[in-house]
């Protein structure tokens, strides 16, 4: 397990991705809304997990689930009351 300590830094996500699976891990799950780590994994045909937006447009092989979030009418209802 590896932290970023960010919640957004597209850079340092892919090297961190590349750096675990040069570490011999078999496995990538992204844990933030940016697909960066997951599209890394999907290059190297490392198997991802993504979290927050659909990763499997950058490999359905690849992409073993991806969880996603539509935030907005749960907003819209805590306005409204």
């Amino acid at each position: 397990m590896a932290w970023l300590n960010k919640w957004l830094d597209p850079i340092n996500e892919v090297v961190l991705a590349q750096t675990l699976i040069n570490q011999k891990h078999d496995l990538i799950r992204q844990m933030a809304d940016t697909p960066d780590s997951a599209r890394t994994a999907c290059y190297m045909k490392i198997p991802t997990v993504g979290y927050g937006m659909d990763v499997k447009l950058y490999g359905a092989d690849c992409a073993l689930v991806s969880t996603t979030w539509n935030w907005g009418p749960y907003y819209v209802d805590a306005v409204n009351g």
